[in-house]
């Protein structure tokens, strides 16, 4: 089995879309109690947090998601959205309609004054 990297953005969205749909799809090895303790200390996630003498987040048992964590969610899924390969393309098109409409808008001016026989002298 190929282990793939995540990053930790990747993480909270699996950790937060997994609880939204109440599910239990997110395998054992990605239910990592850190980024779950994070999520809980932030507010994101109900439930509780057990600590080591350090402070260092050993354990987390969550039971479900605030508000917060909802808004939180759709934050992140619209950021990947947008720094996805179509986000990028949507933002270039919508760069290059903008060029041609002011080349065509010129044209259509100069286009107007040649048959209106509009000239400056």
């Amino acid at each position: 089995m190929k282990k793939t990297r995540s990053t930790a953005r990747e993480l909270y969205v699996r950790i937060l879309s997994a609880v939204s749909a109440k599910s239990a799809a997110l395998p054992p090895q990605e239910r990592d109690p850190v980024f779950c303790g994070e999520l809980i200390e932030e507010g994101y996630l109900s439930g509780g947090v057990v600590k080591d003498s350090n402070g260092c987040i050993v354990g987390a048992s969550v039971t479900g998601m605030t508000v917060k964590g909802r808004l939180f969610l759709q934050t992140l899924r619209k950021e990947e959205a947008e720094r996805s390969l179509k986000g990028r393309a949507k933002r270039l098109s919508i760069f290059i309609l903008g060029v041609l409409a002011g080349v065509i808008s010129a044209l259509l001016i100069e286009i107007a004054k040649y048959f209106l026989n509009l000239r400056e002298y």
